[in-house]
């Protein structure tokens, strides 16, 4: 998608921005507790590490975890690529 590829270019704040129009999407079209909305948080979190942002990357980085266990339970992959990817 093009976020990845803008962040693979190095181009951050471009990347972040689009990400964060796709959770807005996903927020108002699936919900907060839906696991594409937990994957747009995820994403967001990595351009926020890759800035150094280390504390709102965790923060998102929680809530994409926080969405997966409510959704999937603590057994599950994508619950566990939440720890590590």
């Amino acid at each position: 998608n093009m976020a990845t590829v803008l962040d693979d270019q190095g181009k951050l704040e471009e990347a972040l921005t689009l990400y964060q129009l796709a959770l807005d999407i996903k927020l108002k079209a699936l919900g907060p507790d839906h696991t594409k909305t937990a994957s747009s948080y995820n994403n967001m979190a990595g351009v926020l590490r890759d800035q150094f942002k280390l504390e709102e990357a965790m923060s998102f980085y929680q809530k994409a975890l926080d969405i997966r266990l409510k959704a999937l339970g603590p057994h599950h992959a994508k619950t566990a690529d939440a720890y590590f990817g």
